[in-house]
């Protein structure tokens, strides 16, 4: 796997390629690739993690930057991904910061700290670009990358709020947060927690 950045001053854009010598994607299953909610492999605990998740998002990240992405693959040898972006400064503009709350209490307080959110899903782009989000808006955010992961840690760091992707391997989302539910300590049992569900994948 890789990263390629290519500079073309003549078109003024800038190029970002990743690339992979995976598994491929079959040439009727691309157009699938950028749909909301949909996944090539829609088991709850998929094989290949990641195949397809997030690119739906990333696709609106570009255009939203006027924009666009391309893919080619060749099953068996591996997959590319083009992004195209504006040769052109943007100047960013800041997010408006919300009003903090007391952890578990609802109500506002000026002397709090922002809610601390763990993050559990085994597809890196869409656990870096929502902990950015949060962060971006004044949210702390711990990530992790499985439910066994978000069990061992749970304990140690309570976090306010679990958001948890229902579709992982090993140990899907509607199992770790049984086990949350279940666990020992009632502080972790309290957290509240919800499991990302995306219905194109509903079995």
């Amino acid at each position: 796997m890789g990263l390629e950045v290519q500079a073309d001053e003549t078109e003024q854009v800038i190029r970002l390629i990743v690339w992979d010598k995976g598994i491929g994607i079959k040439t009727e299953d691309l157009y699938k690739l950028f749909k909301p909610f949909v996944q090539i492999d829609s088991s709850l605990a998929r094989e290949y993690a990641g195949s397809g998740l997030g690119l739906s998002l990333v696709q609106r990240l570009t255009e939203m930057h006027n924009g666009s992405i391309a893919v080619e693959s060749v099953t068996g040898q591996g997959s590319r991904f083009i992004v195209t972006l504006p040769w052109a400064y943007q100047r960013a503009v800041p997010a408006p910061v919300p009003s903090h709350f007391e952890p578990g209490s609802g109500l506002p307080s000026e002397n709090s700290h922002p809610p601390l959110i763990m993050l559990a899903d085994d597809h890196e782009l869409v656990l870096q670009v929502i902990a950015e989000f949060l962060e971006v808006n004044h949210y702390r955010a711990i990530k992790v990358r499985n439910g066994y992961e978000l069990l061992e840690r749970v304990e140690e760091i309570h976090p306010d709020i679990l958001l948890v992707d229902i579709q992982m391997p090993g140990m899907d989302g509607l199992e770790t947060i049984r086990r949350v539910r279940s666990h020992a300590d009632p502080l972790v049992t309290s957290i509240p927690g919800s499991c990302c569900h995306r219905p194109g994948n509903a079995r």
